[in-house]
């Protein structure tokens, strides 16, 4: 994906400042709403219903140095990664315009999709937080060039929104979230981990993934927690879905679940975390 600027349906945008930005997101029909400094989100009233043309920029901006694009009206769904593991899980999303700034490689992937809701996928441990957001309708999110709280600059990485629907969009997020709680609880102890790596490819076999996305998982699982044999890992993948497609017994959630602690294994053994077959291949 091309690192530019700005993005619009039709591909990359030049201007620089936040007015430029904002008359071309106009342009191509995306809902802007005027931010303060040091804000996320509109301070103004019922700002879900502001509307701004593109000759209306320079008024309504004027005091503005962050834009807003409020997803509902803009058509727009977007996916707010909250956690460092559901990051490196981002691959496992269709390509689409990411928002990014120095600090986070991906902060948001945004979609033309249809959604009003908003699913929060939580660590159920206290204090851990959210791993992932898929948030739509009246929603806003912070767009480049606008400058993040933290002193950052947003940026776009990407050319284009994708077209993709909501049903894989809630798929490929609980997909997600559920590999990020696995990766960031992955065993400490070397000894267990080819058991793990079973388990996990009996948990993804029987929940209907394609085996491609369950190894493309479970090579960002090893990586990310810095396991010193990814290969083997995969192969462990490998032999159960093998082994699935034979009717031989393979291992599962019982399994996995030894493997974390109570409330992270509660997530699995009660199939919460597990997402629904996937039909759909990357």
């Amino acid at each position: 994906m091309e690192l530019v600027k700005a993005v619009s349906a039709s591909g990359p945008l030049a201007p620089q400042s936040v007015h430029d930005f904002a008359v071309q997101y106009a342009e191509q029909g995306l809902a802007i709403v005027p931010i303060p400094k040091g804000k996320k989100h509109p301070v103004m009233a019922n700002w879900q219903s502001f509307k701004c043309a593109p000759d209306q920029v320079y008024e309504q901006f004027s005091n503005a140095d962050s834009i807003g694009l409020i997803l509902g009206t803009s058509g727009l769904v977007d996916v707010d990664f909250d956690s460092q593991e559901t990051i490196a899980f981002a691959h496992l999303f269709p390509q689409t315009a990411a928002i990014s700034r120095h600090s986070k490689a991906i902060s948001h992937y945004l979609y033309y999709s249809s959604y009003d809701g908003q699913m929060q996928f939580l660590d159920p441990t206290p204090d851990k937080g959210l791993l992932l957001e898929l948030r739509g309708g009246n929603r806003c999110v912070l767009a480049p060039p606008s400058m993040h709280p933290h002193g950052e600059q947003l940026v776009w990485n990407g050319i284009e929104f994708a077209h993709v629907s909501i049903d894989l969009l809630k798929e490929r997020a609980s997909m997600v979230a559920a590999f990020a709680l696995i990766a960031r609880y992955w065993p400490p102890k070397n000894s267990v981990r080819h058991a793990a790596g079973l388990a996990v490819g009996g948990v993804m076999a029987r929940a209907g993934l394609t085996e491609e996305i369950a190894l493309k998982a479970m090579q960002s699982i090893a990586k990310f927690s810095k396991d010193e044999e990814p290969e083997d890992r995969v192969t462990a993948v490998k032999d159960s879905y093998k082994k699935y497609s034979a009717s031989i017994p393979i291992t599962g959630l019982p399994t996995l679940a030894q493997f974390f602690e109570d409330k992270v294994a509660s997530r699995f053994t009660n199939g919460s975390a597990v997402p629904k077959p996937i039909r759909h291949r990357l």
